[in-house]
């Protein structure tokens, strides 16, 4: 890799990994992890990954690598769905059971429609599993599938309510959609870059020169920085967004201090009014 790529690399690597960390304060400090466990739960994980790729590259062997990688990322996609369920609930809350098995099913149903025409499928013959390596290939194929199909759910969530705007009320500023909104970018810059990397790879025949090999090879590098840099402009979105009180919370800590407030002077009165009241008492 060219020093400049790989200096660049190395400072995104650092952006991203402390802005994970700093938003997971923030998630403990002001007290989300009980509204959003598994969002919560998610980020460690990512960042947990990002702690793995700095750390064991280059000090383990490929196979023991590799299963270290792709068991986290695997563990991820499926964060990632629980994290979908949880804003999703919290974001529409009007929405009843009979509204979310209308959509939910034609969400799935479409979400695997785009998952088979984004790129082949094995045959039922390839998952048959003899070695470590089929193992890593299958683990391998699950993440890539399992990230687009939860990449396709959050994006097609994301325009369902932007759709019902109208008919549900739609807090802009609730944290639950101020997640989702995060999640929506990081799903399309995913697609975006999986689906031209996709149409790149089909550049990559046996007769391809050395050359163009490597240019292929350094656009994708800089793809993924620029992933990287989208995955940043979303933790430093969170961390704005979960810093700051909601409507609903700063009217109720609002009422708090109202009401505080007014009781402060009549118990200042009763206790006035307890010496005045003693000699009486006494006589």
């Amino acid at each position: 890799m060219h020093p400049f790529a790989l200096t660049t690399t190395r400072v995104l690597w650092t952006l991203c990994f402390a802005s994970h960390l700093v938003l997971l304060i923030v998630l403990l400090g002001r007290e989300r992890t009980r509204r959003f466990p598994f969002f919560t739960a998610s980020i460690a994980l990512m960042a947990l990954r990002l702690l793995f790729e700095m750390l064991l590259v280059g000090r383990l062997s490929m196979m023991p690598l590799q299963s270290v990688l792709l068991t986290s990322a695997n563990l991820g996609v499926l964060a990632a769905l629980l994290v979908l369920i949880e804003v999703a609930r919290q974001s529409l809350p009007q929405m009843t059971a009979k509204n979310w098995l209308q959509i939910a099913p034609l969400l799935a149903l479409l979400s695997a429609a785009a998952l088979r025409w984004w790129g082949p499928l094995p045959k039922a013959g390839d998952l048959v599993v003899h070695s470590q390596m089929d193992v890593l290939r299958f683990l391998q194929l699950l993440w890539q599938k399992g990230q687009l199909f939860s990449d396709l759910l959050t994006v097609g969530f994301c325009i369902v309510a932007l759709c019902l705007i109208r008919r549900v009320k739609f807090g802009w500023r609730n944290h639950s959609v101020l997640i989702l909104f995060g999640l929506t970018l990081l799903s399309a810059a995913w697609l975006g870059m999986t689906g031209y990397w996709m149409i790149l790879s089909h550049r990559v025949t046996p007769g391809i020169s050395r050359e163009e090999y490597q240019h292929i090879i350094s656009i994708g590098t800089m793809l993924y920085n620029g992933y990287r840099i989208t995955v940043i402009v979303a933790a430093v979105w969170w961390i704005a967004a979960l810093w700051t009180e909601e409507p609903t919370e700063a009217k109720a800590a609002q009422n708090v201090e109202d009401t505080a407030s007014a009781a402060l002077p009549l118990a200042s009165e009763q206790a006035e009014a307890v010496p005045a009241e003693a000699p009486e008492n006494n006589a």
